[in-house]
């Protein structure tokens, strides 16, 4: 039995966001606004929070700098529960950062340094230890150098040897990225990229052909974020309710814990908010200490005890 409920491995980023930001203030002038955060975030790391702070048992697989962000990449991390004996330390580089100034429509343009995210590998000996969960996601491919190519393939073809369920995304998707993709596919149980993700990389734009192209390259489930249009799921033609919308962008609080939970019962289970497994896939960082996740997990428990105006809205659309 793992140790874990989840293993997230790779980009994890110390964002710095200020709002809201209209313009670059002329010479060495300034500007005000009204908030600046620091924030744990990355395709891995704002998974690895928000999963412990819905309740999953989360270990952090990844690199940080010796320096003061790193310092607060641990400690936060490590307030939300989250274990962090993986976390390595690197004082050759910072930790990665990014500053987002985010203008008045949610646009959030990036200055960003890669530091430890392109330094960070699994320590020799520690792959067994990394996957050591139930579900094993991986997050960052395309700007992890270290670990993009051959030892993602590794850990992902490890995973699966070991019986883990695997979950995957990306970040800033290019052709070039697809090469790094395409050997990890047949490993990958749920790939969760956004469309314009995805169509850069199978070269078309359509939702349906998308979701078969990464099907006929062996993925086992393709779920496509589809922005304020919901979600595409390319699995067998089964359909599943909608997860809500987690923020501006489109991107979801998750899969269904139904991942967490092996639950698959019958032609169309229904799995409500309260199964969901919390993969911030490529989100802005558990925000406001995790305010709004606790208030979320307390809908989701009321869902449970059949609260039915918390049921999900909609349908996902399906592609067989």
């Amino acid at each position: 039995m793992p140790t874990y409920d989840v293993s997230s491995i790779g980009f994890y980023v110390c964002d710095i966001l200020g709002r809201p930001v209209t313009r670059i203030p002329d010479g060495g002038r300034a500007d005000y606004i009204q908030e600046i955060r620091m924030t744990v975030a990355g395709t891995a790391g704002a998974t690895a929070a928000d999963c412990a702070i819905l309740g999953l048992k989360t270990l952090a697989v990844t690199t940080v700098g010796e320096d003061e962000m790193g310092d607060f990449m641990v400690a936060k991390l490590t307030r939300f529960g989250v274990d962090c004996a993986m976390v390595a330390r690197d004082g050759s580089v910072q930790t990665s950062a990014t500053i987002l100034p985010v203008r008045p429509n949610g646009e959030r343009p990036a200055l960003h340094v890669p530091g430890t995210a392109a330094t960070f590998r699994i320590p020799e000996g520690r792959l067994d230890a990394a996957l050591d969960a139930r579900i094993v996601h991986v997050g960052g491919t395309g700007l992890l150098k270290s670990f993009d190519g051959a030892p993602t393939v590794e850990a992902l073809r490890r995973a699966k040897e070991l019986g883990r369920i695997t979950t995957f995304d990306l970040i800033q998707a290019t052709p070039e990225t697809f090469e790094l993709v395409r050997p990890c596919l047949p490993y990958i149980d749920y790939f969760v990229p956004s469309i314009e993700e995805a169509s850069e990389m199978a070269g078309t734009t359509d939702p349906a052909e998308v979701a078969r192209f990464f099907k006929g390259l062996g993925v086992k489930n393709a779920i496509l974020t589809m922005g304020g249009e919901g979600l595409r799921l390319a699995r067998g033609g089964r359909g599943f309710p909608l997860a809500r919308p987690c923020h501006r962008g489109g991107r979801y609080h998750g899969l269904r814990r139904q991942l967490h939970r092996r639950r698959d019962r019958g032609p169309r289970p229904r799995l409500g908010p309260a199964r969901l497994l919390p993969l911030r896939l490529g989100g802005g960082g558990a925000g406001r200490d995790g305010a709004r996740l606790r208030r979320k997990a307390r809908l989701v428990r009321g869902h449970d005890r059949g609260h039915e105006h918390l049921a999900p809205a909609g349908e996902l659309r399906t592609d067989g």
